[in-house]
């Protein structure tokens, strides 16, 4: 029986194993794996080249081991690497993809870096804010970092339009780009060497809201109001007694 070349294992170094053939016609063997040679040998094993097939599984003689072709193989090295791209690619797309900013702390008011999330629900919500907010206003939004930063409608706008912009180069330029090197691979190792890493932008958006009007606003409308509300109070309970 007759076999291409790409058929049977071949190998430039010998795997000696206790062995028993147990199929001469296919070279199928048991295979000792351990290293209790005295038991081996009392079931009828002898060291002999043997190798294990990648298409069953199973061991065989080394002359006779049943192998995947090459052209097999890179279909399936291919493949493989394509799911990974795709797989990485929603991945970047719902939860790994970031923008790196510098923003209004809450809390402290200070100017730090952070990153926000540019996922296809958050470009959705920034939309919906750049539209609806006034521009003296803002808006508390968690990072990635679990820090509220405060954001106002050109913050919205600015980060809504890089999440769209970034999400069209995954698409367009970063995702085509590794499928057209998966496919003009010509060997396993040419697609093993494929490295899949979808990259989040360098640059820091800086997206600082001013609090300086936040800030004179509460300083002054506690201290200043209520005495003056007080007064007119006042006039108006003399008035009224003066009337009756």
């Amino acid at each position: 029986m007759l076999h291409h070349p790409s058929y049977w294992c071949r190998r430039s170094k010998l795997m000696i194993k206790y062995a028993k053939v147990i199929n001469e016609q296919t070279g199928l063997c048991e295979v000792g794996i351990g290293t209790n040679s005295k038991f081996y040998k009392s079931i009828g094993m002898k060291e002999q080249d043997v190798s294990q097939s990648d298409i069953d599984g199973k061991w065989y003689l080394s002359d006779k081991c049943p192998m995947k072709s090459n052209e097999t193989k890179l279909a399936e090295a291919k493949q493989a690497k394509l799911n990974e791209a795709t797989d990485k690619a929603y991945s970047f797309e719902n939860k790994d993809a970031l923008i790196t900013v510098s923003a209004t702390n809450m809390m402290s008011r200070s100017s730090e870096t952070y990153h926000i999330e540019a996922t296809l629900t958050n470009n959705i919500k920034l939309s919906a804010y750049a539209q609806a907010l006034d521009e003296s206003e803002t808006l508390p939004w968690n990072t990635k970092e679990n820090v509220n930063v405060l954001l106002n409608k050109a913050a919205c706008t600015t980060l809504t339009e890089l999440m769209s912009q970034l999400n069209a180069k995954l698409w367009t330029v970063d995702f085509p780009t590794f499928l057209a090197q998966i496919e003009a691979a010509q060997t396993v190792e040419d697609v093993e060497a494929i490295e899949i890493v979808y990259k989040n932008p360098e640059e820091i958006i800086d997206v600082n809201v001013s609090t300086e009007k936040e800030e004179v606003s509460d300083e002054n409308t506690p201290d200043n109001d209520i005495p003056e509300v007080q007064e007119d109070s006042d006039i108006q309970e003399d008035t009224a007694g003066e009337i009756e």
